[in-house]
């Protein structure tokens, strides 16, 4: 199978896909940082320009998909080529650190707005045609960073906005939740019965 773990923003992506590949003997795909990186020069991703935003989520998805094709027939893919386009649509509405998730979007968007908007239908299509499942990880802890990258509210909008964009794709989308061993149980569980009413049909 081909899974892609979805999430927002320390929900615990990177500790379920290690325990998923594991588990299934299949390897794990993950692309580089999200920093954009010119020679010695980094440039991290809150402080990235829209114009370098845009770099940035055309060079990750060009990294994941190779990473993705040449991990074969099955793959547990940290993250999927949906994050990146996920988090610029996200950020470029509400900025880093809206304060509600009820926070109403810029009045203006930038013109980069419309570039991820539009390349991020191809990134769908990809995904529809690649990915078995989706499995999601939930926010079900405030982050550790101090001072977090971005508000708790910003992350409820990204889970929210992922969740619309995956489950409109016809992909399965699977749905833990616990601790790290509760969610790496659920997520084989449903795995399974996945793969079965696959082969079934």
């Amino acid at each position: 199978m081909k899974i892609a773990v979805i999430g927002a923003y320390g929900n615990g992506k990177s500790t379920l896909s290690e325990s998923l590949s594991a588990e299934l003997g299949v390897p794990r795909v993950h692309a580089t940082p999200m920093a954009l990186q010119e020679g010695a020069l980094r440039t991290s991703l809150e402080e990235c320009t829209d114009l370098e935003l845009v770099q940035l989520v055309a060079r990750r998805l060009v990294e994941r998909v190779g990473a993705e094709a040449a991990a074969g027939d099955g793959f547990v893919s940290d993250g999927s080529v949906l994050h990146e386009f996920v988090y610029a649509a996200t950020r470029f509405r509400h900025g880093l650190h809206p304060r509600s998730v009820d926070a109403e979007a810029r009045p203006e968007l930038p013109r980069e707005a419309e570039i991820i908007e539009r390349v991020s239908v191809e990134a769908g299509r990809y995904a529809a045609q690649t990915y078995h499942a989706f499995v999601h990880v939930p926010n079900e802890r405030p982050l550790a960073d101090e001072p977090p990258p971005i508000s708790e509210a910003f992350r409820e909008l990204l889970d929210s906005r992922m969740l619309s964009v995956a489950g409109n794709l016809g992909v399965p989308v699977i749905r833990v939740k616990g601790d790290r061993s509760q969610r790496l149980a659920m997520a084989v569980r449903q795995l399974g019965e996945t793969a079965g009413a696959e082969a079934g049909t």
